[in-house]
């Protein structure tokens, strides 16, 4: 059994689950933790690798921040984000045709073979903005290479997106 950390407590599987394909305010992102919520209320979630890997390569749990913790985040909400099931893996990488990987204007467009492949070898999710339909945060496991999965937390601000700070 995963023991929770200093922040809070383990969030059940299956509640998180029940989560999936709703519509969430996204207050940012400090650390392995982010926050998500809907009116007034918030939920701060802390991405945590599985303390039974010795190489802490899998994600592992979420864990509920202490209601404190909520004071890092934005005050207003930066996207109105949905929670998906998914991702893709970023350890494989298409060459195909006359794609570059490693250009940063071209790392999203892999060939549809390379695109499948690199959805299978990911297990996770995602906050998918509703209106532009830009990947906030994806967290998982990468299972890009065989040899050693790779615990996730690709936290990608909008750089189109400007956000009002509040003092």
């Amino acid at each position: 059994m995963h023991q929770p950390n200093s922040t809070g407590r383990e969030f059940p599987q299956d509640i998180f689950e029940s989560l999936l394909g709703g519509t969430y305010d996204f207050y940012g992102v400090d650390g392995s933790t982010f926050c998500i919520g809907v009116g007034e209320s918030r939920l701060v979630l802390e991405a945590e690798v599985d303390p039974s890997d010795g190489y802490r390569s899998y994600f592992g749990c979420f864990n509920v921040g202490a209601p404190s913790s909520s004071s890092i985040f934005f005050g207003t909400p930066v996207a109105r984000v949905e929670l998906l099931g998914g991702g893709r893996s970023s350890r494989i990488r298409c060459f195909c045709g006359d794609n570059d990987p490693y250009d940063a204007e071209k790392v999203d467009s892999p060939c549809d073979t390379h695109r499948a492949e690199q959805e299978r070898s990911f297990k996770g999710w995602q906050l998918r903005d509703v209106d532009t339909g830009h990947v906030w945060l994806t967290v998982g496991t990468d299972y890009g290479e065989d040899y050693y999965p790779c615990f996730t937390f690709d936290y990608q601000p909008d750089k189109n997106q400007k956000v009002q700070i509040s003092g």
